[in-house]
């Protein structure tokens, strides 16, 4: 975790308050909106690129670690999960009326682990904010299906199109040629077939 400052997405929505102060009344507040998602898979190898360890060693550990917290809580104990938190089991079920003797089977209804979350941790002070505007979308007829965006012909086809290969006329790839790289971007300098 760096000092730099990251600027974190959110949107403003109106809604309606249902305590405190403005119960009620109609109010603005900011929601956080995502900039994307990381997959498990990214995520271990960007933490891999920090270490001597592959993205699957890391994987690998990630899995181990948090397997045997969740074979300890089951077994009873809490697990200090590091700078997450602590790991503890939690019971789900109901109340016993008065006069009514407790009983696991019928009162106690599943158990599962909660994260006893490390606040100073999850607290984000190292961020700024940028207000993002949400695009309006059209909405669709149904039964009809999205039509392909088709180039007019002279016109020049936008970069990413599919069947273009993303580049220009006269470039190499604009007319989807071998332009001498391989499947993982590696340059061999062979334009052949």
């Amino acid at each position: 975790m760096g000092t730099t400052k990251q600027a974190l997405g959110y949107t403003l929505r109106v809604t309606e308050m249902k305590i405190g102060k403005f119960a009620g009344k109609k109010v603005t507040v900011a929601t956080a909106r995502p900039r994307g998602r990381v997959s498990f898979d990214r995520f271990c190898d960007m933490v891999a690129g920090h270490t001597t360890f592959n993205y699957m060693e890391v994987a690998s550990i990630l899995n181990l670690a948090a397997d045997t917290a969740r074979a300890l809580v089951a077994g009873g104990e809490a697990v200090e999960f590091g700078r997450l938190g602590r790991l503890t089991p939690q019971l789900r079920g109901r109340a016993a009326a008065p006069g009514e003797e407790f009983s696991a089977l019928t009162h106690i209804s599943g158990a599962h682990v909660r994260l006893r979350a490390n606040p100073k941790f999850f607290r984000l002070d190292d961020v700024s904010f940028e207000r993002i505007e949400l695009e309006k979308k059209p909405k669709e007829k149904k039964g009809k299906s999205a039509q392909p965006t088709v180039p007019k012909p002279g016109s020049h086809p936008e970069a990413g199109t599919p069947g273009v290969g993303g580049a220009g006329v006269g470039t190499p790839g604009a007319s989807g040629e071998h332009t001498g790289s391989d499947a993982h971007g590696a340059t061999d300098g062979h334009v052949g077939v």
